[in-house]
């Protein structure tokens, strides 16, 4: 079940009604780099890196973009460690309200999901649904795509815009 973002005034709570921790990008505790979406890519890379960070640190998480467009540069590479489960999500609140507009030049800069391996009689087998975004490509170049997923079993992606990545792939799978 997705996170459910309150707006008063201003102010805005996020009410959690998922299983894993939840690391909104929008909290001013990630946003060292000034207020995000407003432009700056510098500012919205920042709080977007400082969240993902921090997810990735805790080893498990949700990672939820506000209802902004973000311009951001370099994204995160989520990898499960070995002989564990992916147990990372990337949500937004719905396709078209949380818009990432890419500015990244290569694959490697993409937003990428790396799973080595996965325990198939774990109760978490699955990664997490990913959704409720759109990834805007029409800035990138080099090869960038929208989502690089690489050896991820049973993910799910729903909600989802990818458009504009006109040098190459909005989605890419790569399985070894």
């Amino acid at each position: 079940v997705a996170a459910t973002l309150v707006a008063t005034t201003n102010v805005k709570t996020i009410i959690q009604k998922n299983a894993l921790p939840l690391f909104y990008v929008g909290n001013p505790t990630y946003a060292t780099g000034g207020a995000i979406g407003v432009g700056s890519s510098s500012a919205d890379t920042t709080a977007l890196t400082n969240a993902a960070n921090a997810m990735i640190a805790n080893g498990s998480g949700e990672l939820l973009f506000p209802g902004l467009t973000l311009n951001i540069t370099t994204f995160p590479t989520f990898t499960a460690a070995s002989g564990a489960n992916l147990l990372f999500a990337v949500k937004g609140m719905g396709k078209g309200v949380s818009v990432i507009n890419s500015l990244a030049t290569s694959l490697a800069n993409s937003l990428t999901v790396n799973s080595p391996s996965f325990n198939p009689s774990s109760p978490n087998y699955a990664a997490p649904a990913w959704g409720g975004f759109t990834i805007n490509g029409s800035g990138s170049s080099g090869g960038a795509v929208g989502i690089h997923w690489s050896d991820v079993s049973y993910g799910t992606l729903d909600d989802v815009l990818i458009t504009g990545f006109s040098a190459s792939d909005g989605l890419y799978f790569h399985n070894q």
